[in-house]
């Protein structure tokens, strides 16, 4: 396949698998986890914070692309590729890839956990961490010694480290 489909392919893949998972999906009545009292209102108030972290990352890029066609769509009407340039501001100081960390973050923030739910929540998060490998490959790749700097410096998904200025 192309360069120029991946990130396309990925996101539409993406985006198919999910609608179909909630089409499909099977409730369970099971209960694996609840929380209440504080507890509750903790996890509430991390999953809005992983809601306005996400609006950070996102203005951090300046453009987003969320199904990755934009590349794809400039070689079908003939346009000039955009040279790209690595994101080091914002939350992109802290970790390479924030929005997924902060949507792994989000799903597992619900203060219900119903079997169903805990199945969703580690198959997609399997599948963002795939996606995080293959993203990163293709970034070392496309900017070669630039991106393997960047990559030296700050964690790829895990912000373990504090950023250096």
């Amino acid at each position: 396949m192309p360069d120029r489909y991946h990130n396309a392919f990925y996101g539409l893949t993406s985006i198919i698998t999910l609608i179909l998972i909630l089409v499909f999906w099977q409730k369970s009545s099971i209960l694996v986890a609840r929380a209440d009292g504080i507890i509750f209102l903790l996890i509430c108030a991390l999953f809005c914070l992983c809601l306005a972290a996400l609006l950070w990352g996102v203005l951090s890029l300046g453009s987003f692309d969320a199904l990755g066609v934009k590349p794809l769509m400039r070689y079908i009407s003939n346009k000039q590729d955009k040279p790209q340039q690595i994101v080091a501001k914002g939350p992109y100081r802290w970790v390479r890839h924030p929005l997924y960390f902060f949507l792994i973050i989000l799903i597992w923030a619900y203060p219900v956990l119903t079997l169903d739910r805990l199945i969703f929540n580690i198959m997609w998060s399997i599948w963002m961490v795939i996606g995080t490998y293959l993203e990163d490959r293709d970034l070392h790749s496309e900017f070669g010694s630039q991106y393997r700097e960047y990559s030296s410096q700050v964690p790829m998904l895990i912000p373990y480290r504090i950023p250096k200025k």
